[in-house]
């Protein structure tokens, strides 16, 4: 199971105005599953998770060297 590290700068977080909670519920619909809520119809509970689309190899290369870059610039 391919496994993602995040470290969040808190203080850079804070300087730009975004709270942390912001941070941390849009790291799981953007990078995998997400829970929105649940509905009722024809007789059944049904659940609505809101998922991230599927990258090409080359596109999920180029999307972690670009995480790679914005933690380098925030360190």
């Amino acid at each position: 199971m391919p496994q993602l590290t995040v470290d969040v700068d808190r203080e850079k977080a804070k300087t730009l105005g975004v709270p942390i909670s912001d941070v941390y519920a849009a790291l799981p619909a953007t990078l995998g599953n997400y829970y929105v809520n649940d509905f009722n119809k024809y007789g059944r509970a049904w659940q609505v998770l809101m998922s991230a689309e599927p990258q090409l190899p080359q596109a999920a290369r180029r999307h972690r060297r670009r995480l790679r870059a914005l933690d380098q610039e925030a360190r």
